[in-house]
């Protein structure tokens, strides 16, 4: 599972005519079935808010989502502080295995 990649993204449009793409975050969940970000808001202070869709229609893989995993952060509502002169979208999972011996 380390270094799982998704296909979903969050983009910004700039430029005449929108022709311009800045990716602002990526490898978020998105699946066959197009369940992806819904939702987009920023608050007053210039953080983005938006519900992440579940990739698999509600726990196993399914074949007509894509037989994606879910990830940490679907089915989620998430922030992403994107007005920090640090901050980096490029997210990155690192999974752990949690089972006893």
């Amino acid at each position: 599972k380390e270094g799982l990649e998704f296909n979903g993204k969050i983009s910004r449009l700039y430029g005449p005519n929108l022709t311009l793409v800045e990716e602002k975050i990526s490898n978020l969940t998105c699946t066959n079935g197009d369940l992806c970000v819904n939702h987009p808001r920023f608050d007053l202070d210039g953080d983005l808010f938006w519900g992440q869709a579940s990739a698999s229609n509600g726990g196993p893989p399914s074949c007509y989502f894509g037989a994606m995993e879910e990830s940490p952060l679907s089915a989620a509502v998430l922030k992403a502080e994107i007005r920090r002169s640090d901050f980096n979208g490029k997210l990155k999972y690192v999974w752990k295995d949690n089972a006893k011996s």
